[in-house]
């Protein structure tokens, strides 16, 4: 039997005979909970009809912030601050049953908003009460009766359209061509030839530029609300690689480091695109969108740039694992769902083959 803080939620839990009990908001709880247990008697002095909804939810988000990046918790709490709480009000958790989950996926399907924001808003709820479940012995999950909203024909047509929004290098050259900042033109090449995630190319030094390839073994994350970034490791294994370049682009990021290498304080250890510190974002959407204009192109975002060098390469034929590999997906089913759509130009392809081979076989003598 032992008594330990839980530093991500900032309260105490006892374990005991392979059993653990959460959500002490002091030592002193956790202590008398624990001398409970040695004389005996053995209940919990704070029971789960205690904690209300909100105390759980708000639990909850704190145990998430230190595990995912900010805009998601950004979305999570917003969410859960004003949606997902003021349904279930001061509630007391345990008293909460299926009917009332009921009752809440009925509001959520009155929202204004798509079939993909109304089941990102279950999900979450659902993942509440599981939270409880696993750390505050909750007996059983009300929630596992709400159901996912069906996607209707027009947010499915949408959705195909936005995948999309992608340019070829028609679009990219005279967009390029009007970007004169060189740091940013070196990142929208960048970004363009290598399929590389926005934050990926911001966690570049020139510490990571090996002949004719790019070493990708971490990313930049957006933690705060002001912007301050943090350079940590990739989510999935599968995203630390070595992206190959060309020699143009090789030799183009050499001059770049020649130039830099001009300055007093360089460091290899600087950012390929800022220098001391990454190019801020908001800088670096405001240049594209100027760019955008001036160029007379569709406006796309700065992660179609990655989809309009994977769809480029699927066009012109290329192995589709190779690209799935050079995209960092963790597996193929990831890189076929993404770019399915795109796969137009090889089927058109396959069928004038199966034409040809099959011309004589379908002739009659």
């Amino acid at each position: 039997m032992s008594i330990h803080k839980d530093k991500k939620r900032n309260t105490w839990y006892v374990k005991y005979n392979n059993k653990t009990k959460r959500g002490f908001t002091s030592k002193k709880e956790a202590q008398n909970y624990e001398m409970l247990l040695k004389s005996g008697k053995g209940q919990p002095q704070t029971k789960i009809q205690e904690y209300e909804f909100s105390f759980i939810a708000d639990d909850f988000l704190k145990y998430k912030k230190n595990d995912i990046e900010y805009s998601s918790y950004s979305l999570y709490e917003g969410i859960v601050n004003n949606t997902i709480k003021p349904y279930f009000e001061n509630k007391i958790i345990n008293s909460i049953k299926e009917l009332d989950c009921k009752g809440f996926r009925d509001a959520v399907s009155l929202l204004d908003c798509s079939a993909r924001r109304k089941n990102k808003i279950l999900q979450l709820c659902k993942n509440i009460f599981q939270y409880a479940t696993d750390y505050y012995e909750l007996s059983s999950n009300p929630s596992l009766v709400m159901k996912p909203f069906n996607y209707k024909m027009e947010e499915k047509i949408s959705s195909k359209k936005k995948e999309l929004c992608i340019w070829n290098n028609d679009d990219f050259n005279k967009f390029i061509n009007c970007v004169l900042d060189e740091d940013y033109k070196a990142l929208f090449l960048v970004l363009y030839l290598t399929g590389l995630r926005l934050g990926e190319a911001l966690a570049l030094t020139y510490n990571d530029i090996d002949e004719y390839s790019l070493s990708i073994t971490k990313s930049q994350t957006k933690i705060t609300e002001n912007g301050t970034y943090e350079i940590k490791a990739p989510k999935n294994v599968s995203s630390i690689r070595d992206v190959s370049i060309n020699k143009s682009l090789y030799f183009y990021l050499l001059a770049r480091k020649k130039e830099e290498m001009n300055k007093p304080d360089f460091m290899s250890s600087w950012f390929v695109f800022g220098g001391k510190d990454p190019l801020p974002r908001t800088s670096i959407e405001r240049v594209k969108n100027k760019a955008v204009k001036e160029a007379g192109v569709k406006k796309i975002r700065l992660h179609d740039f990655r989809h309009s060098h994977a769809s480029n390469l699927i066009g012109e034929g290329m192995d589709i694992v190779a690209v799935s590999k050079r995209l960092g997906h963790s597996n193929i089913e990831m890189t076929l769902n993404c770019y399915t759509h795109l796969l137009k130009k090889n089927d058109d392809d396959l069928t004038e083959y199966l034409e040809k081979s099959s011309h004589n076989l379908l002739t009659k003598s």
